[in-house]
Formats: C-alpha cells, structure tokens, sequence
C-alpha cells in the first residue's frame, strides 16, 4: 500500500511503501478552529501548523480558501504556525481549506443566527373596565438594541397587532378599552430573520376589575294609602357615565316587589299604590354584571297615611231659619283630597 509525501529537498512527491522505515514521519499540514461554532457577525480563528518530521516548518506560505476562493495566504513562524482569522457573514457550515504544495486540510465552522431578546411589560397589571391596556418592551441583540423589526403582539394565542422597534429596540402597544372584567394575557414574539433568531416574552398578566357604579333612588315625601306614586332611580357608573339597558330591582321592605331596566339617561322608574298603611322603607338594587359592580341605593322610609276627605254641606245653608216643626232636607257631598267623589260613605247627621 502506498501513501504520497512531499519531499522538500528534491521539491518531487515521493511514493512510500505503507511500513517503510520513514513512514511515519514526513510533511503534516494541520488546521484547527477555535471556536468552531460562532453566531453571525462572530469571528474563528483558524490556525495552520506545518510540520516536517514533527519539527515546524518556518518561513512558508499557507494559503486559506472557502469554496475553493483564496481568502488569505500567510507565512508560518517559529512554531511553524500561521493564522487566519475567518469573520461569519453568512449562517451556514462554512469549510475552510488551508493548503501547502499540494498538502492540503480543512476545518468546519458552525455559524449560527446571532440569539435575540425580548421583554414585555406593563404600566399597570390591573385597570378597570373600559381602560385600555398598555404594554411596552425591547427587542435585544446581546445589549444591543434592534431597530425596525417587526414584533407581534398576541392576547392569549391570538394576533392583535403588530409594532415595529424604534430606538434602542424599543416598541409599544396601546390595546383599545376594555368591556368585560377578568384577565387579560399577553406576549411579544419576534419572528427572527435569516441572521437573527426568534424569540417570545415572558406573557403578561393584566386584571380587568368591574367598573364602581352608582345607583340613586327618589321617593316623594307624602304617600297616601291608595294613591299612585312614582320611585326613580338614575344608574350611572364610576365616571359618572349613564348606564343604559341595566337591569334595577325594587324592594318594599325585605321583599323585592319590581324590576326595570335603565333608559337612555340611565334612569328607571316604578309606579306603585300603597295598599297597607304604616311605614314602609324602599330601595334601589343593581346586580351589576361581567363589566360593572353592583350597587344598592340608599334605603328611603315612608309613612303612608290615610287618605284626607272633605264633606260639604250643600243643604241646608249656612245661616239659614229653620221653623219650628218644619222638615229640614240635609245634604252634600263627599270627596277626598284630590275632589274625587267617595260614594258609599256613611254619614252621621246631628243636630245641636
């Protein structure tokens, strides 16, 4: 079996018979990397040692090449070592070739996508229904920041938008106002390029609390068993905004008697008639729902009284003579207060 070696003296290339005496000694071109993995934009330093029977060979020129493309040639010094220091501009396992008259070895390099950062905060972690939401972050390249990427934003595993970096890598998301209370999710993601690669935020948790709401109540002041009054109420929330289309209970004393719902002006109203006499106390509930708290109305108490009458002498009149013996004919009417006839009242007539 044979091997090749270049012998300098006699600048030929010698055929060896596998075994022979000098075998194992001979012309060695070596190339090492350090490292050997880099991310793009990095850098390797390749170093060639040539060595002649073990001993480094001085003076001679090492050539590099990628692709079979020189990119550098140097000269080995007393170690008999030359290097060449290769800079990542592309990600890929780049082959780097050093030669020496016809001796030749290679050396891989990794490059891989320079590793990025991304962070995502917020203002606040808990607003109230109908605030809108604000996050911000930074896209990072080591301490660097990335400038004119694209970052997404994503509520949960949906896309909402998408923000670009502006200055030191940094971006801001403004989400628009909230309707429901609960908890919001959210997550930055950047989807990396061909030199960069992806990378996702923490996810951020932001609580939507219900919105405070107020809820007022009128009850006029004088009651009358049997006579229709009206109770209003005005829904309104914690900005003082109406509420419409909210659903507000009546209660007559421990007892929920009515529900209305608010009209445009956040306003309910209720029409009742006393039908039992005493004191009565009334309130106005809201239940509140998904975007708004509840709230109870002050408790108002009332008297109902009875209803007033008026009974009018129509005959005989005032002042006028009545004989001895002669029949007298009394009558008159009966209403309440408000001059409405009260019939089947009984009516004592005496005389004095």
């Amino acid at each position: 079996m044979f091997y090749i070696k270049y012998d300098k003296d006699i600048k030929e290339r010698v055929f060896y018979l596998k075994g022979e005496t000098d075998s194992a000694s001979g012309y060695v071109l070596n190339l090492s990397a350090n490292p050997t993995t880099i991310v793009y934009g990095g850098s390797s330093t390749i170093t060639a040692t040539l060595t002649l029977d073990g001993e480094p060979l001085v003076g001679e020129s090492i050539s590099f090449s990628i692709g079979g493309v020189v990119v550098d040639t140097g000269t080995t010094d007393s170690s008999g070592q030359t290097q060449y220091t290769y800079v990542s501009g592309s990600v890929a396992t780049i082959s780097i070739t050093g030669e020496w008259n016809d001796i030749s070895d290679s050396v891989n390099i990794t490059v891989n996508k320079k590793p990025t950062t991304v962070d995502l905060s917020t203002s606040s972690s808990t607003i109230s229904v109908g605030t809108a939401p604000s996050l911000s972050g930074t896209l990072l390249d080591g301490s660097t920041g990335l400038v004119g990427e694209s970052i997404k934003i994503y509520e949960s595993d949906t896309l909402i938008d998408t923000v670009t970096t502006t200055t030191g890598g940094s971006f801001t998301f403004t989400g628009t106002a909230t309707t429901v209370s609960g908890l919001l999710t959210y997550k930055a993601v950047y989807e990396g390029t061909a030199t960069y690669s992806s990378s996702t935020s923490s996810n951020v948790l932001i609580t939507v609390t219900k919105l405070n709401t107020l809820l007022n109540i009128d009850v006029p002041l004088v009651l009358v068993y049997g006579d229709e009054f009206d109770i209003t109420g005005v829904l309104t929330d914690a900005n003082s905004n109406v509420l419409s289309g909210k659903t507000v209970d009546l209660d007559v004393g421990s007892s929920k008697v009515d529900t209305g719902t608010t009209d445009s002006d956040g306003e309910v109203e209720f029409t009742r008639t006393p039908v039992s006499m005493g004191t009565h106390t009334f309130q106005l509930k809201f239940d509140g729902d998904n975007a708004y708290a509840n709230s109870d109305s002050s408790t108002v108490t009332r008297d109902i009284t009875k209803e007033t009458s008026v009974l009018t002498l129509n005959s005989p009149l005032n002042n006028s003579t009545i004989y001895t013996g002669e029949s007298v004919t009394v009558n008159g009417t009966l209403t309440d207060n408000d001059g409405v006839a009260m019939p089947n009242k009984t009516i004592i007539v005496s005389e004095s």
